[in-house]
């Protein structure tokens, strides 16, 4: 149930003429900036985008998006986000 905090809309694109199969299926991983450990969010299955719901507004967070195919992992940039109140997200 939300909180009525903030959430994030996660897009991502997977580069398939470079690497040919972009995976069985990817996750996205989360923390807060600064904090060691990541929050690894649940498994995403034939889609390419996926909602971080409950954020913490003006909190910077880091995240990235986890590619998996077998026991291979590709990770993505991390992307830092600061989500407002007023529904802004800023990178």
């Amino acid at each position: 149930m939300s909180d009525g905090n903030p959430k994030i809309n996660v897009t991502w694109r997977p580069n398939i003429e470079t690497s040919g199969n972009p995976g069985s299926h990817f996750y996205v991983k989360l923390r807060k900036e600064g904090e060691p450990t990541w929050l690894n969010l649940d498994p995403i299955f034939n889609q390419e985008h996926f909602e971080v719901a409950d954020i913490e507004p003006d909190t910077p967070y880091e995240m990235r998006v986890v590619a998996v195919d077998g026991n291979q992992e590709t990770e993505s940039d991390i992307q830092r986000i600061i989500a407002s109140d007023s529904g802004k997200i800023y990178f």
